[in-house]
């Protein structure tokens, strides 16, 4: 069993969490606040993405939708173990508004994804002039049970869903915080 200790500051208080990995990616997390302890078992370790890569993708999305009207970016997300990573790949989609996974793409992080027993658990893509939410398209066309961040454009923010069952629903997130923030 691996242990790991991220450490963050909530509005009112400090929250100090601990993952302990255990087998397949299912996570007990201990949540500290002041003198009450709660305990969490969740799939997927709360969430966490680190914020250097989350500001350089919505950087990235702002850039691609001001170049050519409506275009998007995409990519896999990937369960590291420890927290969410966003890896990008081609937009092999020729609509406006629109995105589809490179194929090559996909095959080549998929391949260096089991090779370093990590898993691609969901997909990301952004919207250039709509709200960070999945539309019917989106939805119908995810692996069921997956995740999928939607960045927003114009709001400047991101937000992560959770697929299952034909159906969306937002999830919370958090920012993995640095040694040399805390």
């Amino acid at each position: 069993m691996e242990a790991g200790i991220t450490e963050g500051i909530g509005r009112n208080h400090r929250i100090v969490v601990l993952i302990l990995q255990q087998l397949r990616c299912s996570f007990l997390i201990i949540i500290r606040t002041g003198n009450r302890i709660k305990m969490v078992r969740d799939h997927y370790a709360m969430h966490f993405f680190d914020k250097a890569q989350y500001s350089k993708l919505l950087r990235e999305a702002r850039y691609a939708a001001c170049q050519k009207a409506g275009a998007e970016i995409c990519g896999l997300i990937i369960n590291t173990g420890y927290h969410l990573a966003f890896v990008q790949t081609r937009n092999a989609s020729r609509r406006a508004g629109g995105f589809v996974l490179s194929s090559p793409d996909v095959r080549r992080i998929v391949a260096a994804t089991q090779s370093l027993g990590q898993e691609v658990v969901g997909t990301f893509h952004s919207h250039p002039a709509a709200l960070p939410a999945p539309g019917d398209s989106d939805i119908r066309h995810a692996v069921d049970d997956s995740l999928m961040f939607i960045f927003d454009c114009i709001g400047r923010k991101g937000r992560l869903w959770k697929i299952k069952k034909g159906r969306a629903r937002s999830i919370k997130f958090r920012f993995l915080a640095r040694s040399h923030d805390a």
